[in-house]
């Protein structure tokens, strides 16, 4: 028998699970969390995420009554204070990120009781360290630091004169990488952008008494217009990138605007929050505080979590030794499935994967459908048979393929119903018999 090569098996796979993302494609959404603990209230605090811990850390930012110095960790669930015995000074507007080099959050600058500052710290698992950088950024207000993903390295951007020094970390000093003259402000905003692999600066500047937004991007050699004057968007709150979905988004006070490759998309459902940053626990734009007001509200924005699962139904047959489906890990979109099936019986010479879309209804008849008219005593049709059956590595007894679901964001939320099928000659009258049925819920974590 001619055996059917798997990639002319799983386009039509990737196909339908493409349509299905393109019809029920999610719109972001605003959750607001309610952690068993949260830091104090406060506006503008720094927040960065720790790749090396997969966790958000906050410092410091203005409270009810002063400025504030403490540290905080977010797990994605809930908030800890780390207590560690020496600190920063308590300041606002610090410049925090990761350093890939170090694989430690490193924070610059910022204005503290004295005023500015440019001093650079560095936290790890023992806590917090002051460097002695051989160069650096004589002013650290309104600095803004960014980890470029794709070099490994960490891009401070800082206030000069009439515009804006870049530097970058090399492990253990800043190195100057373009004069104020390569950008001509200080970003009120900057991010990076893995899908342009670049780090984007945003800024506002009053034209006949409207702000008007440019928005530049580094790639490590220099500085470029991507949007100038890119539109009349009203006073900026955040930016962020989200991972998952392959959008810079930026939110304002009067909009949220999402930079996708066909163009600008805005929202008027808008939240003023502190910075953003990409909380790999929960895969949505993590905030806490605020920016003009204080707050202690943790909150996402985002397609929200979903923990994808594998459930099995219904049962196989023969009734004494039923086929029996296996498929693992968890069905998350991006990521390979491993599918077995065990107990087939040694005439089996081909079994197959057999992928709908419903568990109730198959065309206009109600599922499970028995079919011991047809030859096959004890089974039942359990899935709505929509995608072509997928033919598995048939050595009995057992037999095993796998499967891959499209990173598509569409796709969370998804269920898929499979079941296999094996052609095991006299087993029964028809020669065939099958699985339960598993629900492969998609999820994106």
């Amino acid at each position: 028998m001619r055996r059917r090569h798997p990639l002319r098996v799983t386009r039509p796979l990737v196909a339908v699970l493409a349509c299905i993302a393109s019809a029920v494609a999610q719109t972001p959404v605003w959750q607001q969390l309610s952690p068993a603990h949260a830091p104090p209230a406060r506006r503008l605090h720094s927040m960065a995420l720790d790749w090396t811990h997969g966790r958000v850390v906050l410092f410091g930012g203005i409270g009810s009554s002063s400025l504030l110095g403490d540290t905080w960790v977010w797990d994605g669930a809930d908030w800890q204070r780390l207590i560690t015995p020496v600190a920063p000074s308590p300041r606002r507007d610090a410049a925090m990120t990761w350093d890939p080099i170090s694989g430690r959050i490193l924070l610059f600058g910022g204005n503290d009781a004295t005023g500015g500052r440019a001093d650079t710290w560095a936290l790890d698992a023992n806590g917090w360290t002051a460097l002695s950088p051989a160069a650096a950024p004589t002013s650290g207000e309104r600095a803004k630091a960014v980890t470029d993903l794709l070099r490994g390295v960490a891009v401070l951007v800082a206030s000069s004169g009439s515009g804006a020094e870049t530097w970058e970390w090399s492990g253990a000093t800043w190195n100057l990488r373009a004069g104020a003259g390569s950008l001509y402000f200080a970003p009120q905003l900057a991010g990076y952008d893995a899908r342009r692999r670049t780090v984007v600066a945003f800024n506002q500047a009053s034209v006949v008494s409207v702000l008007v937004t440019a928005i530049w991007e580094w790639d490590g050699v220099q500085w470029s217009p991507w949007l100038p004057a890119s539109g009349l968007f009203a006073r900026m709150w955040a930016t962020g990138f989200d991972l998952q979905r392959g959008v810079n988004v930026v939110t304002t006070t009067s909009a949220v605007h999402e930079f996708a490759p066909g163009g600008t998309i805005s929202s008027t459902t808008t939240f003023e929050t502190g910075p953003f940053v990409w909380d790999p626990n929960r895969r949505t734009l993590f905030a806490f505080g605020g920016v003009d007001t204080l707050s202690d509200v943790s909150i996402e924005y985002g397609i929200p979590p979903r923990t994808a699962a594998v459930v099995p139904y219904g049962a196989g047959c023969p009734s004494g030794a039923p086929l029996d489906l296996h498929i693992t890990p968890t069905p998350i979109i991006g990521q390979p499935l491993s599918v077995s099936v065990r107990s087939v019986p040694s005439s089996s010479a081909q079994v197959v994967l057999q992928l709908g879309l419903s568990r109730q209804w198959i065309g206009t008849t109600p599922l499970p459908l028995a079919l011991d008219g047809i030859g096959m005593p004890g089974c039942a049709l359990l899935q709505s048979a929509d995608i072509p059956g997928y033919p598995l590595q048939s050595a009995p007894p057992t037999a095993t393929g796998a499967l891959a679901i499209p990173a598509l964001p569409g796709l969370i939320g998804v269920s898929l119903f499979t079941q296999a099928v094996a052609i095991a000659p006299g087993v029964n009258p028809l020669g065939v018999i099958a699985s339960q049925g598993l629900e492969l819920a998609i999820g994106n974590r």
